[in-house]
């Protein structure tokens, strides 16, 4: 799991606990915050560090490669996930800066915006940059939704009058079926495929997207794509915005769907939301083990269910579970510290090892 301690300075780790939920192994970076971390074939970890880019590292915390995305190619930065293709390339989700005019509908005219969009970019180990495809160059810029004028950017990028977040994607997959990306855009509730060699658009999904929705609800402000197979994928479906709800009234889930490429529908097909309804407004996680049961990592939650997520008195907390296809919780942990000393905590994602050792490190999604 990748634990963060909200509004300190501790920069957060990756934790690794047995089946008794007991502390096995970790890893810390000392200088930068963590976000998304892989097994590599080799069994070394790859994870992302913040704008220091991508780090590969063994399972002592020895670091044995970085590609630091600013220094090596002057791109502005990479975020949220980095993952290892079949051939030994490296894809990590980028950011870019572009200014773009906008109506502006207090005093008419045009308002020129900061936007702060993703970019897909592949490299090899040695450190050639193969590849970088740009959001603005797949997605219209004036489809935007409530969540672009969040200042997430602001603490990263000084730029008078500020930062708009347009997309925000957060998971990247590879399809190996036909070569190509999918993407997760938090913030227009979208998933985009994209061509791998050309940067091509292949389709959206969600609301307003390409596929017709032909049984279940679509997802809003989703994380962590999982493709368990071609045409099908699971992610954690984190409910903000959700049409027709008040913020009081969201809801988090664990999402399975289907869909068909030829026919282009979209079918839900399972789904875990709990005994009691429960919200991680952020982060968050949900993987399909190779037992068919499913692990959920519920890792945004509040002290105060939808209050404030920034507020520093609304303490931070998170759980993992284990849910079978019948959604029996089969195993829970939850990190919670109320006390006072601690703001708390909140979890980006979790995986399943069955073993830390590299010679038997396999993963145990479905392939």
């Amino acid at each position: 799991m990748v634990l963060w301690f909200p509004l300190t300075f501790v920069k957060g780790l990756i934790l690794a606990v047995d089946a008794a939920g007991e502390v096995i192994w970790y890893h810390r970076d000392a200088e930068n915050p963590i976000e998304a971390f892989n097994r590599m074939a080799d069994g070394s970890l790859l994870y992302l560090a913040g704008f220091a880019g991508a780090i590969k590292a063994d399972m002592m915390g020895t670091v044995l490669q970085q590609w630091d995305p600013a220094k090596e190619w002057d791109l502005l930065g990479f975020h949220h996930d980095a993952i290892e293709l079949p051939d030994g390339n490296i894809a990590a989700i980028g950011v870019e800066m572009r200014d773009i005019d906008y109506e502006d509908v207090d005093g008419g005219g045009t308002v020129t915006y900061h936007v702060m969009g993703d970019t897909i970019n592949e490299f090899t180990p040695a450190g050639e940059l193969l590849h970088t495809w740009s959001t603005f160059d797949l997605v219209d810029p004036q489809f935007f939704k409530e969540d672009f004028h969040d200042p997430f950017w602001d603490q990263f990028i000084d730029a008078e009058g500020g930062t708009k977040d347009w997309l925000h994607a957060n998971s990247l997959v590879y399809d190996p079926s036909d070569d190509s990306f999918i993407v997760s855009l938090r913030h227009v509730d979208w998933l985009i495929k994209v061509d791998r060699q050309t940067g091509a658009l292949i389709w959206t999904m969600g609301e307003g997207g390409d596929f017709e929705k032909t049984g279940g609800e679509w997802f809003y402000h989703q994380h962590s794509i999982s493709l368990i197979e071609p045409g099908r994928i699971m992610l954690f479906d984190n409910g903000n915005r959700r049409p027709g709800e008040e913020w009081e009234e969201h809801w988090s889930r664990a999402l399975e769907f289907t869909y068909d490429e030829a026919a282009m529908t979209w079918t839900q097909v399972w789904e875990w939301d709990g005994d009691e309804p429960f919200f991680s407004q952020q982060e968050s996680s949900s993987v399909r083990l190779a037992n068919s049961n499913v692990l959920v990592t519920d890792g945004a939650r509040c002290k105060e269910e939808h209050g404030a997520l920034m507020d520093p008195a609304n303490f931070k907390w998170s759980r993992i579970l284990e849910v079978t296809e019948a959604g029996e919780v089969i195993f829970e942990m939850e990190q919670k510290n109320f006390s006072g000393d601690a703001l708390g905590y909140t979890m980006y994602r979790a995986q399943r090892w069955p073993s830390l050792y590299p010679a038997t490190v396999a993963s145990e999604v479905i392939e």
